[in-house]
Formats: structure tokens, sequence, C-alpha cells
């Protein structure tokens, strides 16, 4: 669900209108790619499981680049949720870590941006209900769940969350 509202925010923001009624995620993408092809630019968009690894992301780049093609950012939806590698005697929190610290010396020898989202536990939750406003600036990092061990490998944490105006309006 994720995917398709990041879909349709990219078609307002580059139609500036409306998404037609009942259109199709398919033919967002295919708006989408339209847009950015007349640009020379080529969104590639990719669904994995949760057996995906980064050993199967880098194969993925490796084949991207053989194809001639040069991919300067990646976004993966939840890096937590990939298949964490090493030895089962280790906890989550440290693999998780090992896989971070995997992507960011990927990043960096590969001159790519490399974003992805991350869960926030219950202290976030209840500071979320707590009916003060602007929370988001409330977050620090131990407001993320089960990834404090990423902290290491990130170069920047940015906390979002959807607020609503008196109006009711929502916005970041």
């Amino acid at each position: 669900e994720n995917t398709v509202d990041m879909l349709k925010e990219a078609y307002i923001d580059i139609y500036r209108q409306p998404i037609p009624e009942d259109t199709k995620p398919e033919d967002l993408i295919q708006k989408i790619t339209e847009y950015y092809s007349a640009k020379n630019i080529k969104p590639l968009m990719y669904r994995f499981d949760e057996n995906f690894t980064f050993f199967d992301f880098v194969k993925l780049m490796n084949g991207l680049k053989q194809k001639s093609y040069c991919v300067i950012a990646t976004v993966i939806d939840y890096i937590t949720l990939m298949q964490l590698e090493g030895d089962d005697r280790d906890n989550q929190a440290k693999r998780l870590q090992r896989l971070g610290e995997h992507f960011k010396n990927y990043a960096k020898r590969n001159n790519m941006l490399i974003v992805t989202g991350l869960q926030l536990n219950g202290l976030a939750d209840d500071l979320n209900a707590s009916g003060r406003t602007n929370v988001v600036r409330l977050y620090r990092p131990l407001h993320l769940s089960d990834c404090k061990g990423l902290m290491a490998e990130l170069d920047i944490l940015i906390f979002l969350r959807i607020e609503e105006n008196q109006d009711g309006v929502p916005y970041l």
C-alpha cells in the first residue's frame, strides 16, 4: 500500500492534477515512466519478498550495471523486513546492524544514495496519542523499534509523521 501511495503522489507531483478515477497502479507506473523517459531517466521498481537478501541486492545491481544502467539512488521499503544473514547465534539487532553496514559500505563504494524506512516503537505511539502537535520534533533514536543497531550505520536520520491541520488537511 505504501508503494501505491508513493505512485499516486508522484503522479500528482508530475502532472499537477488529480488522478483519473479507476486508474490502476500499472497505469500510474506507465504514466510516471513516460514522464521520466522523456527526460532520459528510467525509474526502475522491483518488488521482493522477505527472502530478499543483501547478496540478492548486489546481484541485481551488478545485473543493471552489465546492462549499462547507472543507479544513483535506491529506496528499500523497510530494510528490517529483509532476510537477515549470519550466524543464528547472533541476535537480530546485531544481524540487522551488519546488514546496515553492508548497505552503507556498498553505497559509499558505488556512489549511491540508499534510503530506507524504519519502524517506531511504543514510546513513539505514546507521544502520538498524547494530543500534542508536532510530536515528530520530539522523536529521538530511542523511538526506533527493533533497529537501534542501525544507528551506527546511518549518515542521516529523518523522522516523518503525517499531521493534520485545524481543517483536517494532512501534511508532513
